[in-house]
Parts: C-alpha cells; sequence; structure tokens
C-alpha cells in the first residue's frame, strides 16, 4: 500500500511538473515571437536604409556620369551622405539567450521547431560578426572620403 502511495505521489509530481513545463515553452514561444516582431520591424528599417543608399548611389553614379560641372554641389552631399551611412543592426535575442542559458531550450518539445530557433540565432551571430569586420573597413572609407572631399 506505502508503495502504491509513493508511486502514484511519483506519477503526481510527473504530472504536475509537465503541466509548468508546458505553461513555461507556451510563454517562451510567446516572448519569442514578440522578440521576432521586433527583429522584423529592425530589419524592415534596415532593409529601407540599404534600399535608400542604393538609390542614393545610383543617383550619384548618373549625376557623375552627366559630367555636367554644375551640380557638383548635389555630388558632394549625395557622395558624403552614401559614405556616411551606417547602419547598425540590431537584433533581439533576450529569450533566446535566457532559454540557453537556463537550460530551458529543452522545453521546446518539436525537434524542427528547436533547430529552427537555434539556425536562425545562429544565424544572426554571423551577420553580426559579418557587421563587426565591416565596421573598421567603413571608418577608413570614411575617413579617406573626408580627405579627398575636404581638399
Amino acid at each position: 500500500m506505502i508503495l502504491l502511495a509513493l508511486t502514484m505521489g511519483f506519477f503526481a509530481e510527473s504530472f504536475r511538473e509537465s503541466i509548468v513545463n508546458h505553461e513555461k515553452e507556451e510563454d517562451y514561444i510567446k516572448s519569442m515571437v514578440m522578440d521576432l516582431q521586433a527583429d522584423t520591424a529592425a530589419f524592415r528599417t534596415a532593409v529601407n536604409r540599404f534600399n535608400n543608399n542604393a538609390d542614393i548611389i545610383d543617383s550619384l553614379f548618373a549625376s557623375l556620369r552627366i559630367g555636367d560641372r554644375s551640380n557638383t554641389t548635389e555630388i558632394y552631399f549625395k557622395g558624403r551622405e552614401v559614405l556616411l551611412a551606417y547602419y547598425r543592426l540590431w537584433y533581439n535575442n533576450r529569450t533566446f539567450d535566457h532559454m540557453k542559458n537556463s537550460g530551458n531550450l529543452r522545453l521546446i518539445r518539436q525537434k524542427d521547431v528547436d533547430d529552427s530557433i537555434t539556425w536562425y540565432y545562429k544565424r544572426l551571430k554571423y551577420i553580426e560578426e559579418s557587421i563587426e569586420l565591416l565596421i573598421p573597413r567603413h571608418l577608413a572609407v570614411s575617413q579617406i572620403s573626408n580627405l579627398i572631399i575636404d581638399t
């Protein structure tokens, strides 16, 4: 009888823990969705800025091809705008980091979802590292452009 009571107690505890873990999983997923919505907005802003810079570059090249020296002010300001344009891509990984550091990634029961989440954040880390490599080059180009344009 005592054995049956102990066994039932373990089953009840296991069942309760399963319910709590399921609730945590739902909370983490909701939080991650909010993170992804913020990321989507940040990426849209970055894409718009990059597209705007591409338009400015196209306009700058068109102005340079004309060869008309009367538009040097326009060329100057377009060149400065493009050379000084820098946008840092920010993303929100607070939920993922919390889950990873606390060992709660295990709460995601669907393997394909877990794999997709991990892949997404690894790709973001790769993008961040790539951007970090570009920063010194961007600064060097800006310094050289300052010397060229200011002379």
